[in-house]
């Protein structure tokens, strides 16, 4: 929201354009598009500097890589080629986006939007004094990750040098020739760097780790219900609406460190002189980050599962693991798939598959020939915004008792006419860059982010890479100080562990707290910038929580409480100290634990059925609640059809179509599916409205669904300060809980039969609950260019499944599994599967544009390949790429 805010100013422009609004929906994923795929023809010619020997690529059925290579750096390069081949859009406005040099491509009429976000984004991606991030970071890299850094830029620019010379089949891509939007053209492509390569990721670990914009926007809510409602029920009001403990207990490593849970609220704290008043209202933007990459604390899709489960819990007698990170639905894929093997035919000793990132030179989530691994947000609370107290000439701030300068860095911004202009960013060297005001009234603040101190994190990759066992591993993941991941691992012996290793501040103002102490804040929201709530240091990688092969027998984590430190929405009380304040609300960990505790058998049939799962536990838990108290009401035919369709549900939540597009596919005639299908739909449909009726007029919805205040009166339970919140104070009448609700299922019900027809037992949940995949430009102008998105996917899944697919107010879905991926390590290797919401092409003329789009919505998994001799055998095409003369 507060991205699209920043381009809002484009729509104007932009209007005359007539974006369209794309294609007819999965009929692009059911033929898989047609024609040669752009870039590639005539590659056989293709040179990059650099390489030892020629490598030898084989491509499968669905245009998956598979590089045989003389060198390690040999793999690198050409994986550098191919990214920029099908993926050069996604890579190269990553890199303009953290770099600030979006103005460069934008056309002159939307020249003073891209510097804005320009200029928020280069300080934003800056070290706490004010030096480029992505360089900082290239810097303090090690040697052999510097040189695969150097082969992979290598890559990029030998396909960059065919896009300008016109040769191999290389074209500058479709979406970087939207007149109106852009001013771009071949000629003008800056060649890639390694600093490139780190600026690519920065915006993603941003979106998963800062959470500046979500301690802003409470500290805003907190002065505008406490300047409605009055001091003492505007912070009791807050802290019920804002409560900050998940609705469901379920945490990764119970009993760690000690850490008790309790049934009732945290102590009744004023939270005053340590956080400071806001002005009232919705907090600043971000910036042009937000649409492209969404944040967690913004949508209820960011997130991720991941387990392991050890051999004693395993019908095979091998471990297992399955991931799959939940991050928007983008078009291309944010995955792109690929196996380098520098070892079976070369003289290196690098062999990995599995998901690697455009515009970086390493697999992030994969595996090598001893071990898989994998990833989600950890959700540790690695950022504080400070509140400055500013001298009278604004070149200084208070901190403890003395006036530190502000660092003032002139920065120039380049256009896309070559014109430049000159701009000035303002650092705190205790905390970092000062954020933008939304008005000059407004106080200054500062951001204290772990990312501005990234060092040595990109290292772990090839370590990682060449791992031979968990323990390897773990080394190898200590290398993290800033991505904030949940990472886990099996291997081939039958180890599994669990690592969750960042830096996190230790804050020992905020641990163990005392109303005797005369201190009272909570690192939840805006702090005193003068000293008294700094970070003391870093807990050791020891101190946190951390398991290798668990008595369990497994480990799960989905973004949820690590310890249960939050089951009393007060962290603050932890023996261990603050490690989380903003988590998701527990129902996917809950739901993987029950069914990873249901045998000790489990095989990569139970993994897939796992990964897979659509059963709403929340479903579950408000359901019966919502029929006792809507058997009362007296509701109208339409809310009368959402209630039966709601008493038939046993929680599951199918299409009801028998193929993926939304509005053409037909319906199943299993009337059991159908019936689930209904419910599922009804259930979402009214708990929106229920959610909207209720908490609306306080000016909240809920960061992470339905707000914890609707789930808690819903189900009766006595936890909150504020007594209940049915009444709309924006109306004269006092609404009661018969009131909200029987105007929700009303509403609900008139939706439904309009959109889905009168009989309720025919609802198709896939009509309603569709997946557009948006393209990069898309998001990243706030919606307004549509061209290349595409729209209208059925799918299955709902709010919190383990499957995700959580609806958006529109019951459309905007986030899910960025892949899923499934292993079992076997004594030779792990064997792992894989599905990705796309293709391997950006270019819809390619048969690999979306072509693995039908198995994923589907929930069917492909072998990931992992023997380049096997690949080379069966490849549907190969190519030889040669050193450059």
């Amino acid at each position: 929201m507060r991205g699209a805010k920043i381009l809002a100013s484009m729509a104007c422009v932009l209007a005359p354009l007539g974006c369209g609004d794309g294609e007819s929906p999965a009929e692009v994923a059911s033929s898989g598009g047609a024609g040669g795929q752009a870039g590639a023809g005539g590659a056989v010619g293709v040179q990059i500097s650099g390489l030892s020997a020629p490598v030898e690529v084989s491509f499968d059925d669905r245009g998956i890589p598979s590089m045989s290579c003389q060198t390690n750096a040999d793999c690198i390069a050409t994986l550098g080629y191919f990214h920029a081949r099908d993926r050069f859009v996604q890579m190269d406005l990553r890199r303009r986006i953290s770099t600030g040099r979006l103005s460069q491509v934008i056309a002159e009429g939307l020249r003073n939007a891209a510097l804005n976000i320009d200029v928020e984004n280069r300080g934003r991606y800056s070290t706490r004094t004010g030096e480029p991030l992505e360089s900082s970071i290239v810097e303090k890299s090690d040697a052999e990750t510097q040189a695969m850094m150097e082969a992979y830029s290598r890559g990029v620019n030998a396909w960059i040098a065919d896009v300008k010379a016109g040769r191999n089949g290389a074209q500058f891509p479709r979406e970087y020739q939207h007149t109106g939007l852009l001013d771009y053209d071949a000629a003008r492509i800056p060649e890639w760097t390694p600093s490139d390569c780190v600026a690519t990721i920065l915006a993603l670990v941003d979106s998963l780790t800062n959470r500046a914009g979500v301690e802003i926007e409470r500290g805003r809510h907190r002065a505008e219900l406490k300047a409605r409602f009055g001091d003492v029920q505007g912070e009791t009001m807050f802290r019920d609406l804002f409560d900050i403990r998940p609705d469901i207990d379920s945490p990764i490593l119970p009993g760690f460190g000690s850490a008790t849970a309790s049934l009732w609220h945290a102590p009744n704290r004023s939270v005053i002189s340590g956080n400071p008043a806001l002005p009232p209202g919705p907090g600043p933007h971000r910036g042009l980050l937000d649409p492209l990459l969404p944040s967690p604390e913004r949508e209820t899709g960011i997130g991720s599962n991941n387990w392991v489960v050890s051999p004693d819990k395993s019908a095979t007698g091998n471990a297992f693991l399955s991931n799959d990170p939940h991050l928007g639905m983008s078009n291309p894929a944010l995955a792109y798939l690929a196996q380098l093997d520098s070892k079976t035919h070369g003289t290196g000793d690098l062999h990995v598959a599995g998901m690697t990132f455009a515009g970086m030179p390493f697999v992030l989530i994969g595996q090598n020939e001893h071990l898989a691994w994998g990833a989600t947000n950890s959700n540790f609370d690695l950022t504080d915004v400070y509140v400055e107290e500013v001298s009278a000439d604004e070149g200084s701030v208070t901190f403890k008792n003395s006036q530190v300068p502000i660092i003032e860095k002139k920065v120039s911004f380049t256009f896309s006419d070559g014109s430049s202009v000159e701009r000035e960013l303002q650092f705190v060297p205790h905390h970092g860059p000062v954020l933008p005001r939304k008005s000059a009234s407004d106080p200054m603040m500062t951001l204290r982010w772990t990312g501005n101190d990234i060092d040595t994190d990109v290292n772990f990759l090839m370590k990682l890479a060449k791992a031979k066992d968990v323990f390897e591993a773990q080394t190898a993941l200590k290398s993290i100080t800033g991505v904030g991941s949940n990472w886990v691992v099996a291997d081939v012996s039958g180890n599994i562990g669990y690592f969750p290793y960042n830096r996190v501040p230790k804050r020992p103002w905020a641990t163990g707290y005392s109303p005797a102490s005369g201190v009272e804040a909570v690192p939840w929201l805006p702090l005193d910038g003068r000293g008294d709530f700094e970070w003391e240091s870093y807990y050791s990688y020891d101190e946190l929580p951390q398991v290798i092969n668990p008595d369990l027998g497994y480990v799960a984590t989905a973004n949820n409480d690590m310890t249960g430190a939050l089951f009393d929405g007060d962290p603050t009380d932890a023996p261990h100290g603050v490690f989380q304040t903003n988590i998701e609300a527990g129902y996917r960990h809950r739901r993987i634990m029950d069914l990873l505790g249901a045998t000790d058998a489990h095989d990569m049939a139970s993994m897939e059925a796992l990964v897979s799962d659509t059963h709403s536990l929340i479903g579950e838990q408000l359901v019966p609640h919502l029929l006792t108290a809507a058997s009362s009401l007296s509701l109208s035919a339409a809310g009368q059809k959402v209630l039966s369709a709601l008493a038939q549900w046993k929680f599951g939540c199918p299409t009801g179509l028998t193929g993926t597009d939304g509005a053409k596919a037909p319906l199943v005639s299993d009337a059991a599916v159908l019936q689930e299908s209904a419910g599922c739909a009804a259930f979402h449909v009214v708990l929106l409205d229920i959610n909207h009726a209720t908490v609306d007029d306080e000016g909240v919805i809920g960061e992470r669904g339905p707000n914890l205040v609707v789930v808690k009166m819903l189900k009766g339970e006595p936890t909150l300060e504020g007594g209940e919140y049915w009444d709309d104070v924006d109306t004269p009448v006092v609404e009661t809980k018969d009131d909200i609700l029987t105007a929700s299922f009303d509403a609900a019900g008139e939706y439904l039969v309009k959109a889905l027809g009168d009989d309720e037992t025919q609802w198709a949940w896939g009509r309603i609950h569709t997946v557009t995949l948006r393209s990069d430009l898309d998001t990243a102008s706030g919606g307004l260019v549509h061209d290349f998105n595409e729209y209208g996917f059925a799918n299955d899944g709902g709010m919190f499944t383990v499957d995700v697919a959580n609806p958006t107010d529109d019951i459309t879905q905007a986030e899910g599994a960025a892949m899923r991926f499934v292993c079992e390590a076997k004594p030779d290797r792990p064997h792992c599967t894989i599905q990705l919401p796309g293709g391997e092409s950006s270019h819809p003329d390619s048969p690999h544009y979306l072509d693995m789009l039908p198995d994923y919505l589907a929930n069917v998994s492909r072998p990931l390949p992992m023997d380049v001799d096997a690949e080379r055998e069966s490849a549907e095409t190969t190519m030889v790429l040669t050193p450059a003369p």
